[in-house]
């Protein structure tokens, strides 16, 4: 068995308490002896008393007989029974020799009638006693009782001062020895109070570490129970943190909390600002209880006090306060730990968080840069294709000809639905102006939007979507057009794995953190080992429809605007999406683009692409309408077109080597601010409408384009 520091300390002081306690002994009797010999008496014993309510204690015996008295318990009763009254009767009456029955003879008396002290006197036949009180050390009084069995020899007149100067210093090795005692007592209680120190902090609940130190010290101190008051940060009020009584349930001092809580009274403002123990008997308006107390607060961010109290006023020597001081120190000490262990748990728990977070964040980075390049491949690749198609079936008269462009564009079109989707989880990730958003109004329309395909899904398997519960108002900074997506996508997730008949339930509630939207539908749940990967990209668990993009959208747009998105189970069957929003922060008015200009009927336009095919296909496409076409593979070469020759109209990819199609529009803009720019780009709704609008981009066209959407383009400048 492992033995703790306690242990240790405690043998060690039982290995010096014999020593003392014999010294201290051979002294008294010394003493003794030495007054049985100044007095010639046959039996001398030697009574002390250490406070007025205590009864006399026998410390030394001494007897010529080798065998000593019998029925010394007699004398020994007599003294501690009838002290106070014995003591008051010697203070007054001068010592003297006096015989021991008196008038009441052992024929003369009863058992009754005798006194214990003359019923000792008769069974050791001793005739004559001598009574000498002595209290001339501060905190002692001694009383030296002596017998003789005939009459005692004539005691010289000297003698009584003789004996004073003995028992005088027989009561100062007995005041020494009471010191010895307490110090004894002192020490052997320490071991207890570092036993404080023994507690497995890291495998013990706080809650029952502060149970654990209640119960120490009532085991420590003579009290009658214990208690740590600990003031709640939030109100700022006191409450018991634990108790602990020596005999069954304890009960703390009434008023206790009340004091606490208006801290106005000197000891208490005292008590909350040092580590010394304060006397709470007078505030409280205790007569028979002693109450004192310690603050054992480990830090200003969290108050404890430790309260005792006893029965009796003066119920706790100075030692007891002096251990308590100490005991103080000891459980600061260990709540302090118990605290440092608690904030590195908690640190650890945020950590594993925050690193699954920021892996999460990393995982959905990573493919939100690989499906940039995807989704620009492809919108290039299906623009160019489309592009061509549209072009040959304005050409071409034969009816059989266009019919099989017409199924070709009509198997490749889905196609850029895919894009699209790309389009949207990367643009979710992307950085927008937010504005004030109404997330109440945001809410109430996608729910009652009956165009959506959610909401034709809802109808055909009579699936009900309901809001259940929406607070009065809700708003955040956001992007109104992303959180309609958001609540789109997950009310198509819900109506899509609800059961025919089910009910689909949006609500949304306010908090001090916030706002929380759910969407909690019936069906069949999320599974445990696909909670982490069903908002990334492309994973999937539906069998026939969806490409495994709705899911991570939501998670892109929830990241962006600072909130957190979490998936749990529903009470009653199927899968509850919760996502958490801040409150809203200022933001700025963002302005549309706007802007018309009029420009001749026939234009100068410049096309820049840096794929070749996108730039022939735009580029027929504008000559189709009789315009006059230029056109440059990157903006490097834009720019010296524009410095060597004059243009109607300024048509660029975004994304482009070198130099971005925003950077070119902002440099030409610069030059010729009255020159309309138009901007070709699969990702027009990750762009920043302030910046576009300040590089004098007047239109932005989504890739990839048909032909309607060119013609409209021109059109729209045109006018």
């Amino acid at each position: 068995m492992k033995r703790g520091s306690a242990y240790h300390i405690r043998q060690y002081l039982q290995l010096r308490k014999d020593d003392r306690t014999g010294v201290v002994i051979e002294q008294i009797d010394r003493c003794a002896d030495l007054c049985a010999e100044l007095l010639s008496a046959d039996c001398l014993a030697v009574f002390y008393q250490r406070e007025a309510s205590d009864g006399l204690v026998p410390v030394a015996v001494c007897c010529r007989e080798e065998n000593g008295p019998t029925e010394f318990g007699l004398l020994e009763y007599h003294w501690q029974n009838s002290a106070n009254d014995r003591i008051d009767e010697l203070a007054t009456t001068p010592s003297m020799v006096e015989k021991i029955n008196g008038a009441c003879s052992d024929e003369a008396c009863s058992d009754e009638a005798r006194s214990d002290e003359s019923k000792f006197a008769a069974a050791n036949k001793y005739d004559h006693v001598y009574r000498f009180l002595d209290d001339s050390v501060e905190g002692i009084r001694m009383v030296v009782i002596a017998f003789w069995s005939g009459y005692p020899a004539s005691i010289a007149e000297k003698t009584p001062n003789s004996l004073a100067r003995v028992v005088n210093v027989m009561a100062g090795v007995i005041s020494v020895a009471e010191m010895l005692r307490d110090s004894e007592r002192y020490f052997l209680r320490l071991p207890e109070l570092a036993a404080l120190f023994d507690i497995p902090l890291a495998a013990t609940k706080f809650r029952d570490i502060q149970a654990h130190i209640a119960d120490q010290v009532v085991n420590v101190l003579p009290v009658e129970g214990a208690c740590l008051l600990e003031r709640k940060r939030s109100t700022g009020r006191f409450f018991f943190g634990a108790t602990a009584g020596r005999n069954g349930e304890p009960k703390p001092p009434p008023g206790i909390l009340t004091l606490f809580d208006i801290a106005t009274v000197s000891e208490v403002s005292d008590l909350l600002g040092s580590d010394r123990v304060v006397d709470l008997s007078r505030p409280l308006r205790c007569r028979d209880r002693s109450v004192v107390a310690v603050s054992v607060s480990p830090a200003e961010r969290q108050q404890i006090i430790l309260v005792i109290w006893a029965e009796g006023a003066e119920s706790l020597a100075d030692l007891d306060r002096e251990l308590l001081t100490i005991f103080g120190c000891f459980a600061r000490a260990v709540i302090a730990n118990a605290i440092l262990i608690r904030d590195i748990r908690k640190a650890n728990r945020l950590l594993r968080r925050s690193s699954a977070r920021l892996a999460n964040f990393e995982t959905m980075a990573a493919l939100a840069d690989m499906t940039t390049g995807v989704a620009d491949e492809l919108n290039n690749a299906i623009g160019g294709v489309i592009g061509r198609i549209q072009l040959l079936r304005e050409k071409l008269s034969d009816k059989d000809h266009q019919r099989d462009l017409a199924l070709i564009e009509e198997l490749i079109t889905p196609t850029t639905d895919t894009v699209k989707r790309i389009q949207q989880f990367v643009s979710a990730t992307q950085s927008k102006d937010f504005e004030a958003t109404d997330l109440v109004r945001v809410v109430g329309e996608v729910v009652a939007d009956t165009d959506c395909q959610w909401s034709e899904m809802a109808d055909t398997r009579g699936v009900e979507v309901v809001i259940s519960g929406c607070c009065g108002e809700a708003v955040v900074s956001g992007f109104e057009p992303d959180l309609r997506l958001l609540l789109d996508k997950l009310l198509d997730n819900a109506v899509e794995h609800s059961p025919e008949n089910g009910t689909v339930e949006v609500a949304l509630v306010s908090n001090e953190k916030g706002y929380q939207l759910s969407v909690s539908d019936q069906g069949s749940g999320v599974p445990s080992i696909d909670r982490d990967r069903i908002f990334y990209p492309f994973f999937t668990t539906k069998q026939q429809r969806g490409a495994g993009m709705s899911l991570a959208i939501v998670h892109g747009v929830v990241v962006r605007h600072g909130g957190v998105v979490m998936v749990s189970d529903n009470e009653a069957h199927g899968a509850i999406f919760t996502i958490a929003f801040p409150h809203q922060v200022n933001v700025e008015d963002m302005s549309e683009i706007t802007g018309m200009i009029r420009i001749p009927a026939k234009l100068r336009v410049l096309v820049v692409d840096d794929d070749e095919q996108i730039r022939k296909v735009l580029s027929d496409m504008i000559q189709m309408d009789g315009h006059e076409t230029t056109m440059c593979c990157d903006a490097y070469a834009a720019l010296e077109e524009v410095a060597n020759g004059e243009y109607d109209l300024l048509i660029t990819d975004l994304g482009m080597p070198g130099m971005s199609g925003l950077d070119l529009a902002g440099v030409v803009h610069e030059r010729l601010p009255d020159l309309p720019v138009a901007m070709i780009t699969g990702w027009g709704t990750q762009l920043n409408e302030k910046e576009v609008k300040t590089k004098g981009i007047k239109r932005i066209l989504a890739k990839p384009f048909h032909l309607k959407d060119i013609k409209a383009l021109v059109a729209d400048l045109v006018r």
